[in-house]
């Protein structure tokens, strides 16, 4: 789940978060980014945020499994996203304390309100 906060005209939070259930496990990603706009008809932004990971057993603790530095160029639809996953836990020997960087790329449905305005000439 998640949301968008308008701060000002052009700039908004955008709180996430995310739980995911397998047997007794689970995990859960969680955070917020920044997201600055141009607000504009061919419409750009860029995306900076941070977010942690919680994993754990419903029987067992709770470990901080990991923090997530994150950043988004939005053009049009579409979302390009780099991220670096800082393990700190104790997969941390097992990564040798690198972490590990994401790509992602993200088509953005566009609601209704962005797709344009039937405007009649007199």
């Amino acid at each position: 789940g998640g949301g968008e906060l308008p701060l000002s005209r052009s700039l908004t939070v955008m709180p996430t978060a995310n739980l995911q259930f397998q047997g007794k496990a689970f995990q859960t990603v969680f955070g917020a980014a920044l997201r600055f706009s141009t607000r504009e008809w061919d419409e750009f932004a860029i995306r900076f945020g941070t977010y942690s990971r919680l994993s754990g057993k419903y029987d067992g603790g709770l470990i901080a499994d990991a923090v997530i530095a994150y950043t988004g160029l939005e053009w049009h639809d579409w979302l390009v996203g780099l991220s670096f996953d800082a393990n700190t836990s104790s997969l941390s020997g097992i990564s040798g304390g690198r972490g590990a960087f994401e790509l992602s790329l993200t088509y953005i449905s566009p609601p209704a309100r962005r797709k344009g305005l039937y405007c009649p000439k007199f």
